[in-house]
């Protein structure tokens, strides 16, 4: 199970920094394209676990902004967020790839 949360966690983290590469946004911004773009239920506290850990490893920074008498934590990709995400390219195929024949497998048993 923890290898799971570890690998899920990556690529989730993967494609937070996706999500960046069309431009800065603030934590709730990013969890709602999230869940758009996967259908699964992310705990925001979750969200913010990964911003933090992207944010130390610096693939992204983060500035506090006031908008509307809020302050609020934006959050940009670095350059090293984007070398990090393409250098993952080959990684997110071959991941594809496994899972498209595990799940095949798995439907011509059932």
């Amino acid at each position: 199970m923890q290898k799971e949360k570890t690998l899920i966690r990556g690529v989730v983290s993967l494609l937070v920094l996706d999500i960046l590469m069309e431009g800065e946004l603030y934590g709730y911004a990013i969890r709602k394209k999230l869940l758009q773009q996967i259908d699964e239920p992310i705990p925001s506290g979750y969200i913010y676990v990964i911003l933090k850990h992207l944010e130390s490893k610096k693939f992204i920074r983060s500035t506090v902004k006031k908008s509307n008498n809020r302050t609020i934590r934006v959050y940009s990709i670095t350059e090293d967020g984007k070398k990090l995400l393409f250098e993952h390219r080959g990684s997110l195929k071959k991941l594809i790839k496994i899972a498209e024949k595990i799940l095949l497998d798995l439907e011509k048993l059932n």
